[in-house]
């Protein structure tokens, strides 16, 4: 059983300011976009208060602003709070904040703040305007492309660097050439892929069809073929991190930062700690109700792992972790799955093989290696001229 004598430092700090979304992706997965409530500026002071007492901090921290969409709240509300952050944390932890945005409300004012906060932005992006709009709308149901591209106009005006995310739909895995050409042509050259998962208020996926990882590894091989005909010129966050893993230079892939306890924290809107999986807030189910598992204005960070609710779930998780170890091949490439992932597609978390898994990691390690052999070949081949 997990105690605070054997935990490991925070790495991750999710916060959620607002559930609120200005748009209304049809894939997501947050169950109360619609929620204009608001992080209060007291509750924000005791997140740092419990951070600052907190012995499970490390030198870093990342702060990620998240679920829901950041920058509809104002940014001197972000001035607030990150100078709460510095004047809390700053002289014994580095703090690294970051906007995971649609990108649609970015002007000026949020570009003087990123700039001066030294912000890290990701940007949610799906490819070109057919693919991006057809899932990515505003509330009133139309596409939001226009703005999104508006925003990453004036990221890249005030050359502020940025990553993208983009979101592989079913429609998506036959578009590898639309959606490199895009990438290319637009230079955006650091890419994260996720896919469409089946979680919290998504409860299907686009993906769950039988051919989907087949047909993942041929769009990730047409992009890795395409990227390298070009000189590499696109990061790819997957490709990146698998290459490590394969070639056996990421040498603690096995400690999955999910399936740890507390390496990420998330708070929600009224000061809920989760924990493990972001997805999980604001998910609910009947046997394990709302995944918080404390409140700062009652729990110190550190009380969590005495709470018998976050105890029950750290131990079905390292049972899932240790079920995949014995069972699954890929385990020292992904390190035992998501615990969100297992639970949404399980009902639980000791399960073993998700249909996440087997597209995020199987799909990507068989697409990489198949990569790796073909230099490995043309470079045999060279070597024999």
């Amino acid at each position: 059983m997990v105690s605070i004598g054997g935990a490991q430092p925070i790495e991750l700090l999710v916060v959620q300011p607002t559930p609120f979304c200005n748009l209304d992706c049809s894939y997501c997965y947050l169950p109360d976009r619609g929620n204009r409530q608001r992080m209060t500026e007291e509750t924000l002071q005791l997140l740092c208060r419990r951070l600052a007492d907190c012995p499970l901090l490390g030198d870093t921290l990342s702060v990620v602003w998240h679920a829901g969409e950041p920058l509809v709240l104002p940014p001197d509300y972000y001035e607030r709070a990150f100078r709460l952050f510095a004047e809390s944390l700053g002289e014994r932890v580095e703090i690294r904040h970051c906007f995971q945005t649609n990108a649609t409300l970015i002007d000026d004012a949020w570009i003087a703040l990123i700039r001066r906060w030294r912000v890290s932005v990701g940007v949610s992006l799906d490819g070109p305007q057919w693919l991006h709009d057809r899932y990515r709308t505003t509330r009133s149901g139309a596409g939001s492309f226009a703005k999104t591209m508006a925003g990453v106009a004036r990221l890249k005006g005030a050359q502020i660097p940025f990553h993208v995310i983009a979101v592989l739909t079913r429609d998506s895995l036959t578009q590898a050439d639309a959606i490199f050409d895009f990438f290319h042509d637009e230079s955006l050259w650091n890419i994260g892929f996720n896919i469409e998962e089946k979680e919290a208020a998504n409860p299907h996926s686009s993906l769950e069809v039988p051919e989907a990882r087949a047909l993942l590894h041929a769009f990730l091989a047409r992009f890795i073929r395409r990227n390298a005909a070009h000189g590499n010129p696109i990061m790819v966050r997957e490709f990146a991190g698998m290459v490590g893993a394969v070639l056996g230079k990421v040498p603690d892939i096995a400690v999955g930062q999910q399936s740890t306890p507390l390496k990420i924290l998330n708070v929600d809107v009224s000061g809920g700690m989760s924990a493990f999986s972001p997805e999980l807030l604001g998910a609910r189910a009947p046997d394990y109700g709302d995944f918080i598992f404390g409140r700062l204005a009652t729990h110190a960070v550190d009380d969590l792992f005495e709470e018998p609710s976050f105890r029950r779930v750290c131990a079905e998780i390292e049972r899932g972790v240790a079920n995949c170890r014995a069972s699954c091949g890929y385990f020292a490439l992904c390190g035992g799955g998501a615990p969100g992932n297992k639970f949404f597609e399980h009902g639980r978390f000791d399960g073993t093989e998700t249909h996440y898994c087997q597209l995020t990691k199987k799909a990507v390690a068989d697409a990489v290696m198949d990569a790796l052999e073909d230099e490995a070949a043309g470079l045999a081949g060279d070597n024999r001229r």
